[in-house]
């Protein structure tokens, strides 16, 4: 598959777009999906899939926190298309400010007369979709919030079961490079590069999160995109992330 990575300016949120490596699959272009909306980030995605000829059919979330959900009006908006959220997340979608650090409410203030709750999809552990060419299963990942969600996304037309690995570094912009991996798990605030999403905010639980994390280190090797920070994988993250080894 292809994908590449528009950073949200409001917490350097990763806003992916991700489509099957093979021809377009509508008259009006190629197929894709979207990973996360972020505040703000729907007219750089926008440039970004315009320039690639690229039409999203789907946004899957990987957790309410505001800095992910903010740019879902908009997005919904220009695109029309489905979404799909946590079940245990389901609910701050109602007042997404609400739910966020005290520090940030005052800052999100003018936000909040913006939103309007989406209509959305929720989804539960092992909930899986063929879109876009693209098998996308909902794997439950809560700690960092009840109802974060990693999304494992598999081009369905690959005849390969073996992802190459993916360099760390900086998250891909767009165009510059893009990568082809076979499998790729986006881990939303559960699993970054070295790090883990912090279990301090309401409905975080670092007991719950440990669970999460045993149950992270079972998952077929695989591409690693966060939604903030650089990609990795997940061999690399078994042997060197502090909180999994």
């Amino acid at each position: 598959m292809k994908l590449f990575t528009v950073e949200a300016e409001f917490l350097g949120v990763n806003c992916y777009a991700v489509a099957a490596d093979a021809p377009a699959l509508s008259e009006s272009g190629k197929d894709c999906i979207l990973i996360d909306a972020g505040f703000d980030c729907a007219p750089d995605l926008a440039a970004a899939l315009q320039k690639q000829g690229w039409i999203p059919r789907a946004v899957f979330v990987t957790h309410g926190h505001a800095d992910h959900v903010l740019g879902l009006p908009r997005i919904i908006n220009t695109w029309e298309v489905e979404t799909y959220i946590g079940a245990g997340d389901a609910y701050r979608l109602e007042d997404p400010i609400s739910t966020t650090s005290e520090e940030l409410k005052d800052i999100l203030a003018p936000a909040r007369e913006q939103w309007s709750k989406p209509d959305v999809h929720t989804v539960k552990d092992g909930n899986s979709f063929t879109i876009a060419g693209l098998h996308v299963t909902a794997h439950a990942a809560p700690g960092h919030t009840e109802g974060s969600t990693i999304w494992e996304v598999v081009d369905a037309l690959s005849e390969s079961d073996t992802p190459p690995t993916v360099p760390l570094g900086q998250p891909e912009k767009p165009f510059e490079n893009t990568s082809h991996p076979v499998r790729a798990y986006f881990t939303g605030d559960v699993l970054f590069a070295g790090a883990i999403g912090r279990t301090d905010l309401p409905g975080g639980d670092m007991a719950i999160m440990q669970a999460t994390l045993e149950k992270l280190k079972r998952f077929p090797e695989a591409a690693v995109f966060p939604g903030h920070g650089p990609s990795t994988d997940i061999t690399r993250e078994r042997e060197t992330n502090p909180f999994l080894v």
